[in-house]
């Protein structure tokens, strides 16, 4: 069952990676690097949390919220360092050079997106809509199977839960 799940895993990932492949899709390829950037050790959602906390949120929540993203950060990385997953062949460009499982940019999308709920929650689909468009470029690039960006959303609902409960007591 196993090797089912993986195989699966694996077509699946490369099919969704193949989008981007395709000639003259280029300008749309760069583009969802660009968004995948974003995402990059949470520094996007960590510049999003200063500019709120400067519009008025509070430098205290702010600095929970980013606090609570590099804490992402860095227990996704712990788990790349215990699972040990190969990265697939990105047929769009250069995959990183660490792990694969589980996504670290979905882990923080979903803590960052959590973050901004309490934040501004008037913008929650906003955030939600964020989330799910970071972590589905990892997979389009071909830099993270369809299970590593699950699993990375499963570890960011559960690291989410204290963050939110935190700023949740700070604000």
């Amino acid at each position: 069952m196993g090797h089912r799940i993986a195989d699966l895993d694996r077509r699946l990932s490369a099919a969704l990676a193949a989008v981007l492949a395709r000639p003259g899709r280029e300008r749309i390829a760069r583009a969802v690097i660009r968004i995948s950037e974003t995402g990059s050790y949470g520094i996007g959602w960590i510049v999003l949390f200063a500019v709120v906390a400067v519009l008025g949120a509070g430098w205290q929540q702010a600095l929970v919220a980013a606090g609570s993203v590099v804490v992402a950060l860095l227990v996704n990385s712990l788990v790349k360092l215990v699972v040990r997953r190969p990265r697939p062949v990105s047929p769009v460009g250069q995959a990183p050079s660490s792990w694969s499982f589980p996504s670290a940019h979905t882990t923080m999308a979903v803590v960052g997106a959590a973050c901004m709920t309490v934040l501004l929650p008037a913008l929650t689909a906003l955030w939600v809509a964020v989330a799910v468009v970071l972590a589905a470029s990892r997979v389009l690039l071909g830099v993270h199977y369809v299970g590593d960006v699950l699993a990375g959303a499963l570890l960011g609902l559960a690291l989410a839960v204290p963050a939110v409960a935190l700023l949740e007591r700070v604000g």
